[in-house]
């Protein structure tokens, strides 16, 4: 062979599989060069780049236990690991949900003397705001500050949404603040985080506060700004409010993307402008405007739920000679559409039209045909459908069990309803608001104070706290008990 190659030559080639996503083929190769039989004679010792770029490359994969596996073999042959090392591991545990074992790394990267920067600091922080540990991850940020290192914009926006998506504004708000106070300009994504909190909050005179603050201060908003800012104004019924901002996108040169007309779409549909919603469909569908199966989608819900069972329809068949296939979710609409609308037998009809064909439906499906058979009263007819599902591999969400005891409680089946409640919380699905109020209204109509105490017990251990209509019911039934006294003296405190 006139050509050997060095160690450069390899350290190449790895590079190159690992950034085109074959880090396996890297892993073999490197195997076998480094075997005294491997291919040609050669023979490859892997440096530490070598190694980094393989742990780094199997674990973007998911391929997190062979990453951890060569980072021991590694460490067995007396090369150790640094900073780039440790975090494409680290990296990888995070993505993978191993926090404990990600910090666990963290240390004793800490504890050989090896300073975190702030790229790691920041994938630490994220994994802790995904696992809904967001005091953690602000201790963390403050750790990272005292060691003298610097956060960047996208360490402050991974914090502040960890904030809005735990309903923690004021915190978001404050960290927004103190971005300021340190002399940062603030850019789109800190600005576009915020004002989703505030949304998510239904907080919408802040939220446009903060964009009038954005544009005051030269920060262009993006079509991300604005499909938030819709999406809130639409869920709060502030449709004139949506108008005005929708004319704004053209002032700030902003294109509507397909995610702004679905959208506009669905916020004309729920907000009942019905003649809005169809003639931004009609003049998308005349300006040759791409419509996707989600668009449609949008469109068919919307019918469906404004009663329009026959445009739905006619949509429906129209989608193949359009080349779109529908979606379990486009059949979950339809299916949906004809229980609300009292066609009762086209659901069953088109329900097992689909399961004969062998397509392949989703809890949300199999949810919506429950929810239609136990509305009608066909109770038999959902309890055995209801037990097909642990046969079909699907594992019935809260809502279908919610559906389920909703079912029960309306028939006056109380003990089955008890029992299926039960069986959730053995199965591992925690009951929502919604399946305690289903209970509570269904055992308060049958007098059953004990029941209801209990419930409420088991809402306080939870942290779910009853609205106002239910603890008006509870109050109103205990005192018409002659014990009321002692049951009253059982309610749990639920004071925050």
């Amino acid at each position: 062979m006139g050509f050997q190659p060095n160690i450069w030559t390899w350290a190449t080639l790895i590079k190159g599989l690992c950034r085109s996503g074959n880090a396996v083929v890297a892993l073999r190769l490197c195997k076998e060069a480094g075997s005294s039989n491997g291919r040609s004679g050669l023979r490859f010792d892997p440096d530490l780049t070598c190694y980094s770029t393989l742990i780094h490359g199997l674990c973007k994969e998911g391929l997190v236990d062979k990453g951890k596996q060569l980072f021991l073999e590694m460490k067995g042959r007396g090369i150790m690991p640094d900073l780039v090392t440790y975090g494409g591991l680290i990296h990888g545990l995070c993505e993978g949900g191993e926090w404990e074992e990600a910090k666990r790394f963290f240390i004793e990267m800490v504890d050989r003397g090896i300073r975190p920067n702030v790229i790691l600091f920041t994938i630490l922080i994220q994994a802790l705001c995904k696992s809904g540990k967001t005091d953690e991850a602000s201790g963390l940020l403050n750790l990272m500050i005292q060691r003298g290192e610097e956060p960047n914009f996208f360490t402050y926006s991974i914090l502040m949404n960890g904030f809005c998506m735990e309903n923690r504004i004021d915190d978001a708000k404050n960290l927004f603040a103190l971005m300021e106070a340190k002399g940062y300009k603030r850019d789109v994504v800190c600005y576009n985080v915020l004002i989703n909190g505030y949304c998510k909050c239904q907080k919408l005179e802040e939220a446009m506060r903060l964009f009038n603050e954005m544009v005051r201060v030269e920060c262009k908003p993006t079509v991300i700004t604005f499909n938030t800012l819709l999406t809130g104004l639409f869920r709060v019924g502030k449709v004139e409010d949506a108008r005005a901002l929708l004319a704004k996108m053209k002032v700030h040169e902003v294109t509507p993307s397909s995610s702004t007309c679905n959208i506009l779409l669905d916020g004309y549909f729920n907000n009942n402008c019905l003649v809005e919603a169809m003639e931004l469909f009609h003049t998308l569908e005349r300006s040759g405007f791409v419509l996707n199966v989600e668009t449609y989608n949008f469109v068919l819900d919307g019918f469906c739920k404004a009663g329009k069972l026959d445009l739905a329809s006619e949509l429906f068949e129209r989608l193949p000679q359009k080349g779109l296939v529908p979606t379990v979710v486009t059949y979950s609409i339809m299916i949906q559409g004809f229980f609300k609308n009292n066609f009762h037998a086209k659901a069953m009809e088109l329900f097992h039209t689909l399961e004969r064909s062998g397509f392949v439906l989703d809890i949300v499906t199999y949810s919506c045909v429950l929810d239609g058979l136990c509305k009608v009263g066909k109770l038999e007819l959902a309890s055995e459908l209801f037990e097909r599902l642990f046969k079909k591999g699907l594992v019935p969400t809260v809502v279908t069990y919610s559906i389920m005891i909703h079912g029960f409680c309306k028939n006056g089946k109380m003990e089955k309803a008890y029992s299926l409640f039960l069986e959730m919380e053995k199965e591992g699905c925690a009951p929502n608001l919604v399946t305690f109020n289903t209970l509570m209204h269904g055992f308060c109509s049958c007098n059953d104070a004990p029941k209801v105490v209990e419930l409420l017990q088991r809402m306080a251990e939870r942290n779910i706290f009853p609205d106002a209509g239910i603890v008006s019911l509870v109050i109103d039934i205990l005192l018409k008990n002659s014990n009321y006294s002692e049951y009253l003296s059982l309610i749990p405190n639920f004071s925050a």
